[in-house]
């Protein structure tokens, strides 16, 4: 049987200096039949140098020649992409190592459409602490088991409001999607994405077109956190500060060219930030060419978002930019009105407990190794530190006792700040 091909997708922007060592996490993997495709965004020539010092027949690099939408520059990508199964990341993430050796041997004794995992997070210097980038564990996201889910099941949760989050839907990015599934979605609306947050959008249409699921409670790849993430600046970053020379943040540049996207029809509202929103408005789209038996519980759904809302915006202030003939607008809308108890930018009640859980919960490791501290540094430690795991059924006795063990073998790595 011929091994599966499998096609990780890198769409970046004027990244360079994470772009290097993201690849480089993608071309140490042993598995042969892999591409590693690049997407660039109309970025300085330094990206193309970056890219070109790799000398590997596996990865292809794309430039567009003027600056399109993120939305964009995901559908020209995964056009591109030949492999049985897709891989999209940010390139300031990673892939871990032998993940897609990992991911092929599971596939080719049980081709799900979707295999999705739980993630390990690298916070890139500079994000959080000045000159120290960090690994965070957590231990429900690390040694657990393989669960199968029902795509039905899955489908009629978040149409009712019953799951919200659109990482428990059927992820491409930091996810494997079949081939079978873009395909089917690419011929039922014209194009693979038709949100103005791709990975967002994906999560939710994609279950309109899955036969099987399979989630691994283990990581595959590393989410990195640069100072750059678009998704990171979403919920924290207001407006530029005078320490960065007034430069919009990353998301105000995401706005001003999702605003020029044709591709999506209705406007992105910059205002609102609950990126349940934009779950909601994919399930309404995707339904809208699906057909499905199931309705959007758009009652449910208004209540979500605002409830996210609250603790990121003023929403009397986003109400504005609300548009009253979407219906979904209007519920938000006279939740709004009708809610006294508002506070703009209100953060959730502190729980006094979660201090104790979290000390035995979370594990923060430096990620400094040979000089330098990048994702392909933590790539290093994490070759280290976790040792491969074939994706199946694990017992929770052994999962407690991988975790002990990793507590007590890298307490030398683990940053200070953990243990308070």
């Amino acid at each position: 049987m011929q091994d599966l091909k499998f096609s990780i997708l890198i769409p970046t922007r004027e990244r360079a200096a994470t772009l290097g060592p993201c690849i480089e996490t993608c071309l140490a993997q042993k598995y042969a039949n892999l591409e590693v495709l690049v997407s660039d965004n109309a970025s300085s020539s330094e990206t193309r140098t970056i890219v070109d010092a790799f000398k590997d027949p596996r990865l292809k690099y794309f430039r567009q020649e003027k600056r399109i939408s993120m939305r964009q520059n995901f559908e020209f990508l995964i056009n591109q992409a030949s492999g049985d199964y897709i891989i999209m990341i940010g390139d300031d993430d990673g892939i871990m190592p032998d993940a897609i050796a990992t991911m092929a041997e599971f596939l080719r004794q049980d081709p799900v459409d979707v295999l999705n995992w739980t993630g390990v997070v690298y916070y890139w210097p500079g994000r959080l602490i000045k000159d120290q980038g960090f690994i965070v564990f957590k231990y429900q996201k690390i040694f657990g088991t393989l669960t199968r889910i029902d795509p039905a099941s899955r489908l009629a949760a978040f149409m009712s409001g019953k799951t919200a989050n659109y990482i428990y839907g059927c992820n491409l990015y930091h996810g494997c999607v079949s081939r079978r599934v873009i395909d089917e979605v690419r011929s039922k609306t014209g194009q693979v994405f038709a949100g103005h947050m791709p990975d967002v959008y994906a999560c939710a249409a994609f279950l309109f077109a899955t036969k099987s699921i399979a989630h691994f409670d283990h990581p595959l790849s590393i989410s990195g956190v640069s100072p750059a993430s678009n998704g990171f600046s979403f919920f924290g970053d207001v407006a530029p500060t005078e320490k960065d020379g007034k430069k919009p943040t990353p998301h105000q540049v995401f706005v001003s060219e999702a605003d020029s996207d044709p591709g999506v029809a209705r406007p992105f509202n910059a205002h609102l930030r609950a990126s349940q929103y934009y779950t909601a408005s994919a399930l309404l789209v995707a339904n809208e060419f699906y057909g499905s038996p199931y309705q959007v519980n758009l009652d449910a759904w208004a209540q979500i978002i605002v409830a996210e809302a609250k603790a990121y915006c003023d929403l009397h202030a986003a109400k504005d930019s609300l548009d009253p003939s979407f219906e979904l607008d209007r519920k938000i809308i006279a939740l709004i009105d009708g809610d006294a108890t508002i506070i703009p930018g209100a953060k959730p009640p502190h729980n006094p407990g979660a201090k104790l859980s979290e000390k035995f919960n979370r594990l923060m490791i430096e990620t400094r190794e040979d000089g330098r501290d990048d994702v392909m540094s933590a790539f290093q430690i994490l070759d280290k530190i976790l040792f491969r795991r074939k994706i199946a059924k694990q017992d929770i006795v052994t999962r407690f006792f991988n975790w002990l063990d990793l507590r007590k073998r890298y307490k030398p790595y683990t940053l200070f700040r953990s243990e308070k």
